[in-house]
């Protein structure tokens, strides 16, 4: 064998090797129940998110309130109608929402310790019928961060971390209209 012909065999090999490589598989939630398609899940109820004792928000900022007409759209766009009402009463599920992690930097102008607005949260969505579980999954949401980048727009950056997460959030979420 030649060189040249090593060289070709060498060089199939690495582009197959980066092309498998490069095929990313649908990421696949925590909990999926089997029959989940099949329960009919239409209008969901979103109660009011929880945080973790320590990763309080501050208190001038209504983050639930946020984060909650964020996972609105987001669901909307699944094809779910949202109940936000405290009680929620004739849904078909609950979505709990509970953020485990919340760090927004107190000196979001400065360049060094570069700023950074990171949340993290989980999700389970309940059977409202007989309170099982259907559906978890967990997603982050992150803005900033990077050397030598300040955060300009606190409240608009907030809004794109919260924007973030509940995208990843319910990314695994299967569609209502996919029924």
């Amino acid at each position: 064998m030649n060189a040249k012909n090593f060289l070709q065999i060498h060089l199939v090999v690495l582009l197959l090797v980066l092309l498998v490589g490069g095929c990313a598989t649908p990421r696949q939630p925590l909990v999926l129940a089997p029959d989940f398609l099949d329960a009919g899940i239409r209008v969901i109820h979103l109660p009011a998110v929880s945080f973790e004792r320590r990763y309080e928000p501050p208190y001038d900022i209504d983050l639930d309130g946020e984060l909650r007409r964020r996972l609105t759209t987001v669901l909307e766009n699944k094809g779910y109608q949202v109940d936000l009402t405290p009680g929620g009463g004739g849904n078909d599920a609950t979505l709990q929402v509970h953020v485990d992690f919340l760090f927004i930097s107190e000196t979001l102008s400065e360049r060094q310790p570069p700023p950074v607005i990171d949340i993290e949260a989980a999700a389970r969505m309940v059977s409202a019928k007989d309170g099982r579980e259907l559906w978890r999954d967990r997603g982050g949401g992150r803005v900033g961060g990077t050397g030598g980048t300040k955060i300009v727009y606190p409240t608009a950056d907030r809004y794109l971390a919260l924007s973030l997460l509940a995208d990843h959030l319910l990314a695994t979420l299967p569609s209502a209209v996919a029924r």
